[in-house]
């Protein structure tokens, strides 16, 4: 089995503290991740990402779940260990724009960590202003935002900030995007619509 260390402390991961960081979705329309560019990868406890799929279908948008070929055991504080089994892609709207990020699911509820990966694939600035903390976005065009705030003072991402208008047609998201009954019933008729006016050439052809 693979063992990753993530720079919390001595490069382990404070789970218990993780822990009490569930709850902190109660603004609606939010969805905060604990920014942590000393983690190496994207981790998060299963009742988090489950909380996250919720918010996500009212989007009508879903969340990719792949079962890892071999578990991978993240270490902790006091020589804790969490094992992630299955691997979360899923789709981010990061101060209007759109991304896809990943978190290894572990047991439990801590929150999600946005990584030093995902940080450095969106060439990601942290400025820290007294007790605000300004992110930039380089390869986003993002500049200058102020990060949410976790109850404890911990900096942290909406991960539910979308251009919502365009979420429907944004290819990014081709994959998670979950088809409404509407859409259904409307490419139900386009069809229908389709098969009767081949119907009517084929009639009057045979005519």
């Amino acid at each position: 089995t693979s063992k990753y260390g993530f720079a919390v402390g001595a490069n382990i991961l404070d789970f218990d503290t993780y822990e009490t960081m569930l709850v902190n979705t109660s603004e609606p329309r939010k969805y905060l991740a604990l920014v942590d560019s000393g983690s190496s990868l994207g981790i998060a406890g299963e009742r988090w990402l489950e909380g996250l799929k919720t918010n996500l279908a009212e989007f009508h948008l879903r969340p990719i779940v792949t079962d890892l070929e071999k578990p991978m055991t993240f270490n902790g504080l006091g020589g804790a260990t969490r094992d992630a089994k299955r691997v979360w892609e899923i789709p981010v709207g990061l101060y209007g724009r759109h991304v896809v990020t990943k978190f290894y699911e572990v047991p439990g509820g801590m929150i999600g960590l946005y990584s030093r990966e995902d940080l450095g694939d969106n060439q990601a600035n942290l400025y820290f202003r007294g007790n605000t903390t300004i992110v930039d976005f380089e390869t986003l065009g993002i500049y200058g935002q102020e990060l949410d705030r976790l109850p404890n003072g911990h900096a942290a991402l909406d991960l539910l900030a979308y251009d919502v208008p365009t979420i429907e047609f944004d290819p990014v998201f081709d994959r998670f995007r979950v088809e409404t009954a509407a859409a259904t019933e409307s490419r139900s008729e386009e069809h229908t619509s389709e098969l009767q006016s081949q119907f009517r050439i084929s009639y009057a052809v045979f005519c």
